[in-house]
């Protein structure tokens, strides 16, 4: 299993630990839950897994050659571990569904169990080299792709440790 992959399990059982449903489901205005993050998160495990499985059906890369842009920002999330704060996500990931905090953890592991069997059968026949591209990054290996997702998450369980802050502060101010 790729070290990257192997970590995200981790992030999202500490994340979300002991957190009720009502918890899960929180949020200040203009501000996304705890399950609605989830749910971005398993959009983006749902995509990467789709690209993944036509790339291995077409027996072949579907990447294309990345521009200058992408580049930098693949080194800059990829490379140094940094996923800038304040981007807008692809429409395609945004949450968009009430999830139950519920649902939104059972989805998750559904689909980043799926991330695990889709990274270890393309790795297998793409290793090394760039198979789909990302929307913003351009071309990735299978092995970007897995660091991709795992800087990404650490991202969003930041998000999640603020919104727990949050929630404790405002408990607090109503008691």
């Amino acid at each position: 299993m790729n070290k990257w992959l192997a970590q995200i399990e981790g992030m999202l059982t500490s994340a979300t630990a002991g957190m009720t449903e009502e918890q899960l489901g929180w949020h200040p205005e203009g501000k996304w839950s705890t399950a609605q993050i989830l749910e971005h998160l398993s959009k983006t495990y749902t995509g990467t897994v789709k690209g993944f499985e036509k790339a291995v059906a077409a027996d072949k890369s579907l990447a294309t050659r990345a521009s200058t842009w992408q580049a930098f920002a693949r080194i800059t999330v990829v490379g140094l571990g940094y996923f800038p704060r304040g981007r807008k996500s692809p429409e395609v990931v945004v949450p968009n569904s009430n999830w139950t905090g519920e649902h939104a953890v059972k989805t998750i592991r559904e689909e980043l169990a799926k991330l695990y069997d889709a990274q270890q059968r393309v790795e297998q026949r793409f290793s090394g080299t760039s198979v789909v591209d990302h929307p913003v990054m351009g071309p990735l290996t299978p092995a970007q792709w897995a660091k991709f997702h795992y800087v990404h998450c650490k991202h969003h369980m930041k998000q999640i440790a603020t919104l727990r802050r949050q929630m404790a502060t405002a408990s607090a101010a109503r008691a």
